[in-house]
């Protein structure tokens, strides 16, 4: 559960990141937190008392009681079948090797319209001439071709891992194929940028420990998928 008690917010990334992962949120109806909520989560007022709060907050945590009871089998059954990978990128996995290694693996969710996909673009244009050796994954759509044109002439390689729209929803088959290419390309890093949290948990959850560093720069707004 999250809750948040404030007088004044912008769009919470907390109240984001807390929605797509399906936690109960309590939060106060200010700023952009009613666009960040879903209908199941507790918007109050500013002035609401101590004693509406307690109330909410204990509605939303028997609500996440229930949620836990209940259980996620999609999710359970697709970190079962990635399994194998922890033997790869795991704890105590060697780090990988390729001819064709890359320093960072940048996974963002699209390259459509939006600052955040544009300043991704922006940032990996600039890395090759600093040394650092970047690969951008995307899974989803590429609305604006025109980001990657600088970066495509600096020697930048955009794959796609999306698995096109029949298996898009597919969470074993996008954290799969995320891994997969960490593991083809030896990357050192993989860094989320604007990426759904359930493949962005699964893919963390196998690399933790591991000889692949995890980063998360720009979490920005997350989609619930899978």
């Amino acid at each position: 559960m999250y809750w948040g008690k404030a007088l004044w917010e912008g769009v919470s990334i907390s109240t984001m990141e807390a929605t797509a992962a399906g936690v109960p949120v309590v939060t106060a109806d200010v700023g952009g937190q009613r666009e960040a909520v879903s209908a199941r989560d507790t918007l109050l007022a500013t002035d609401a008392g101590d004693g509406e709060w307690a109330d909410a907050v204990l509605r939303a945590a028997s609500l996440e009681a229930a949620a836990a009871a209940t259980g996620n089998a999609a999710a359970r059954e697709a970190l079962a079948s990635l399994w194998p990978w922890m033997l790869a990128l795991g704890p105590g996995a060697a780090p990988p090797r390729s001819r064709d290694a890359c320093d960072i693996l940048f996974v963002t969710g699209n390259l459509d319209v939006g600052g955040a996909q544009r300043s991704l673009c922006n940032l990996v244009a600039e890395l090759p001439a600093r040394g650092v050796r970047p690969l951008v994954a995307v899974a989803g759509p590429v609305g604006v071709p025109g980001f990657m044109d600088a970066a495509v002439a600096a020697g930048v390689e955009f794959v796609d891992v999306s698995g096109g729209p029949r298996f898009k929803g597919a969470l074993r088959g996008r954290a799969g194929r995320i891994l997969a290419l960490a593991s083809d390309r030896a990357a050192k890093t993989v860094c989320w940028w604007n990426m759904d949290s359930p493949a962005k948990l699964a893919v963390s959850k196998v690399l933790a420990g591991g000889p692949v560093r995890v980063a998360d720069v720009s979490p920005g707004l997350t989609a619930a998928a899978g």
